[in-house]
């Protein structure tokens, strides 16, 4: 073959084809074709038009292999001097495709230059729901299982000298991550408003029907959860309800700016994340980059608590291990009533949104429901909110016909504040734990519970299992057993995915609601 334009355009499609052929992904095939075709490119620069070459190609052991060989003096093309014109710089040329599974190089023997590619077969991962979650508790419920042929003194020294000093250390760990990271989350979602004025004029009252319905979730779980676990007490503390819930908000107000990081007090962190979050909107105009390095700092923090996360599948292995251990399968089989709970509340919810936008504004629900049909689906076989975010963006402009300004503003925003599902989560996570362990929630616990739910919901890790750090958060508040915690993500595994598509339901419910007040 020659160096000509035509017979490099018919090795770069040869080449589409043989990598296709043998399995390689999308994403190495395009690469390959650029490195490809550049390199002959250059070939074709240096030696001329009506140079020969030669392709070959191999596959050996799952590799497929693909060798451009032509004769002459030494001319590596994918390390070149003048760069002015490339498309694909030597640097990014050296690097584009070198990693596990796909390699450019370049060789000289025996007079003859040779640039080899290959790539192996896309590996077909194996999807289980929750994965490693999921996998971490059937691993846990099989040890607990070969537990029992123990000796009780083997039993005893494991669960307490073994697991349980592996399960604090590690939880501390996340709970150290866990305080920073919901600084710098809310003080991020406020930084999504552009002034102080937007702040004022939209982004409280936004932010004020966030809370209203939030609130109205908590409480419709709660009554629910307390049919099912019944925990409440509203006698005992009615002549001093007034002064300890003074005591309560006061409480808020840190003494420092350290010690709420230092003592794991979310409330206190959540009180100076809302003021630093507000005086960085007021001096917007002196200190302009300030927005960036927040969002900045916000993505470093993202990036620590998803490389701390990955011990999560640990901490549950650990949790659910010393659950199936130490209770009776009748005890154990009491978590279907914690989903049947949950799910019962979430969908009780679900429809009481879509009743209210169907009634007010005459939306037809089953044409709705079609409409985001991709955006539910999307988010519940993924679990994610992240994912889900750009395709709901996209029906909410194209589909429901929602002013594009708006949807930029406020579901970037509700995806950060608005978590409907999490605050329902800890509201059952307590009155589930409340009830096994036979204690009573007052009055003025119910209160806190309330607020403490809606800022954990907000400060909510986005990684998978996030929320064990903070159902040991709100359970300490309350000085209640971790106990719970293994039931409670047992639980989560047939939740989780359900309970991220009702939020995103629930949530374009809200949009349609406020986007009509608002007028758009």
């Amino acid at each position: 073959m020659k160096l000509t334009n035509e017979d490099i355009g018919k090795v770069v499609d040869d080449a589409e084809n043989f990598f296709e052929k043998a399995g390689v992904s999308q994403k190495d095939k395009i690469k390959i074709s650029l490195i490809l075709e550049e390199s002959l490119l250059r070939y074709q620069d240096h030696f001329g038009s009506d140079y020969d070459f030669k392709v070959t190609k191999k596959k050996l052991l799952g590799a497929s292999k693909m060798t451009v060989s032509l004769r002459g003096d030494p001319f590596n093309p994918l390390d070149v001097d003048d760069e002015k014109e490339d498309i694909l710089p030597s640097k990014m040329m050296a690097n584009f495709l070198h990693y596990e599974d796909a390699r450019a190089a370049y060789r000289y023997e025996d007079g003859y230059n040779e640039l080899n590619i290959f790539s192996t077969k896309e590996k077909k991962q194996i999807k289980i729901p929750g994965g490693s979650i999921t996998i971490a508790i059937l691993l846990a419920i099989v040890c607990a299982f070969f537990m029992g042929y123990l000796q009780p003194e083997t039993q005893t020294f494991i669960l307490d000298k073994v697991a349980d000093p592996i399960e604090s250390t590690l939880m501390r760990l996340i709970i150290a991550a866990t305080g920073p990271f919901v600084f710098m989350a809310i003080v991020s979602g406020i930084c999504v408003m552009s002034d102080v004025t937007t702040f004022s004029n939209i982004g409280l009252k936004i932010f004020g029907r966030f809370v209203m319905l939030m609130l109205l979730m908590e409480i419709f779980t709660a009554a629910i959860a307390e049919v099912f676990f019944p925990a409440l007490n509203f006698g005992g503390e009615t002549e001093f309800m007034f002064t300890t819930i003074l005591d309560l908000f006061l409480g808020i107000v840190p003494k420092d700016l350290i010690s709420p990081f230092i003592e794991g007090n979310v409330i206190q962190i959540v009180f100076i994340a809302i003021i630093v979050g507000v005086c960085v909107l007021i001096l917007d105009n002196f200190l302009p980059n300030t927005k960036s390095n927040i969002s900045e700092l916000n993505r470093l923090l993202i990036q620590i608590m998803d490389l701390v996360s990955n011990v999560i599948p640990v901490i549950i292995f650990l949790i659910v291990f010393e659950t199936f251990s130490k209770q009776t399968l009748s005890d154990i089989a009491k978590v279907w009533e914690i989903i049947a709970v949950n799910y019962l509340a979430m969908l009780s919810f679900s429809a009481l949104m879509l009743l209210n936008i169907a009634v007010k504004y005459r939306v037809n629900i089953p044409d709705f429901l079609k409409k985001m049909s991709d955006v539910l689906l999307i988010s519940f076989s993924t679990g994610s909110t992240t994912l889900s975010m750009m395709p709901n963006m996209e029906c909410a402009k194209n589909k429901l016909k929602i002013d594009p300004k708006f949807c930029d503003f406020w579901l970037p925003l509700s995806h950060v504040i608005f978590s409907p599902t999490g605050v329902a989560a800890f509201v059952l996570c307590v009155f589930y734990a409340a009830h096994v362990s036979g204690t009573t929630l007052s009055v003025v616990e119910f209160i806190l519970l309330l607020f403490l739910s809606l800022q954990l919901s907000i400060a909510s890790p986005p990684v998978p299992g996030g929320l064990v750090s903070m159902y040991a958060i709100i359970l300490g508040q309350f000085h209640l057993p971790t106990d719970a915690i293994g039931m409670l993500m047992i639980s989560g595994i047939f939740v989780a995915n359900a309970s991220t598509s009702i939020a995103m339901l629930i949530r374009d419910c809200e949009l349609i609601d406020v986007s009509h007040q608002v007028k758009l």
